[in-house]
């Protein structure tokens, strides 16, 4: 499982996972030490990432409000 958090007004990124289908709460090392974006990111460019490093099947996708 992957879990993408994104704080719009600091504009950083962070990244969980749970392998073999456990719960995704370990956060990547780069996430940790911050991961962040000049410009605010989209929710399209957001599922963009997640696909673009490998294979992930999405069961659903939500939006959380801040």
């Amino acid at each position: 499982k992957l879990k993408f958090s994104y704080d719009e007004d600091k504009r950083q990124i962070r990244i969980f996972y749970g392998l073999n289908g456990a719960d995704a709460t370990a956060e990547f090392p780069a996430s940790k030490a911050g991961i962040y974006l000049g410009k605010p990111l989209s929710e399209s460019t957001a599922a963009y990432i997640m696909m673009s490093n490998g294979r992930v099947d999405l069961d659903y996708f939500d939006i959380y409000p801040p």
